[in-house]
């Protein structure tokens, strides 16, 4: 399982990546969290109220508030374990809190809110995750 950014009361909006390997444990019995290098180019940057979806061998981070990062796309390759951040020919609005899907290799993304106007969305964009374009 992993995990980037969220949120901390004491610290802020984060941009931390963690891994836990959920089949491994201790000699007493406990998982361990793992932080992993999350600062190469293409890797998302501060964030909470973003999704995170997988596909293949690759964790797909996307939207959220924080750091203007509500437009991009992060692919983590977990098998290179590098970050490559999606090209994006469209202007599709920085978005948090909206849901994600992935059918057949399109991840779509769903409503949400868009900060800069204080406006709820309700339309709907797709990504290929094969040629990782919207």
């Amino acid at each position: 399982m992993y995990i980037h950014g969220g949120y901390d009361i004491d610290k802020g909006i984060l941009s931390d990546f963690h891994r836990i390997d959920l089949t491994e444990q201790d000699r007493q019995g406990d998982y361990c969290w793992m932080e992993l290098n999350n600062m190469c180019e293409g890797s998302p940057i501060r964030l909470k109220n973003h999704t995170a979806v997988t596909f293949e061998d690759r964790i797909v981070v996307f939207g959220g508030e924080g750091g203007g990062g509500g437009r991009a796309a992060y692919v983590y390759d977990i098998l290179g374990d590098v970050w490559i951040k999606a090209k994006t020919l469209v202007d599709m609005p920085g978005v948090d809190s909206h849901c994600v899907a992935v059918v057949e290799g399109v991840m779509y993304v769903y409503g949400g809110y868009v900060q800069a106007k204080a406006e709820l969305m309700n339309d709907v964009w797709a990504l290929d995750l094969k040629k990782l374009t919207w």
